[in-house]
């Protein structure tokens, strides 16, 4: 059963420097402008928590990027979000992706050295950008917002292909 998708970007992970949710919050400032009725939620700790926090509030985001702490069942931010993000400088295995995929999100993944790339069979089922890189990002961000179907077509391929890692 899937519940209501709001317009919600969901990232799940460590706050710490590998994560790089900073690039994530400052594609998602570059997109504000074009996309009022869109959220990021980013669900987590670690010790960049006040470091990220402060960005949120320097690009006078308080209102549109929530980071929720660690929350140990993070079924209904699945289902109830749009596209998940992952940001990491890299990855191991990417246990958040495979669930992404499970879920049938869109998924966009930074290009890591292994983990990501795989788990999204190389951009077959979710979308590859570079490391790093906010401007990237964003505009893989509206690609998905603008083509949600073809966004889909990718999950649904990720959705079938992802139980060979489970």
């Amino acid at each position: 059963k899937v519940g209501k998708k709001k317009n919600v970007i969901l990232s799940i992970g460590r706050l710490t420097k590998q994560k790089d949710f900073g690039t994530l919050i400052n594609a998602f400032s570059l997109i504000d402008k074009k996309i009022k009725n869109y959220k990021l939620i980013i669900v987590g700790d670690g010790d960049k928590k006040v470091e990220l926090q402060n960005l949120v509030n320097k690009l006078k985001l308080k209102k549109k990027v929530e980071i929720k702490g660690w929350i140990k069942n993070l079924n209904k931010f699945y289902l109830s979000s749009k596209i998940f993000v992952l940001s990491s400088i890299y990855e191991g295995l990417g246990n958040v992706l495979i669930e992404a995929a499970n879920y049938r999100l869109p998924i966009i993944t930074t290009n890591c050295k292994s983990g990501p790339p795989e788990i999204v069979d190389f951009g077959k089922g979710g979308f590859l950008v570079p490391i790093s890189d906010a401007s990237q990002m964003s505009k893989k961000i509206m690609f998905i917002i603008n083509n949600y179907k073809i966004a889909i077509k990718k999950s649904n391929y990720a959705k079938k292909r992802v139980n060979r890692f489970l």
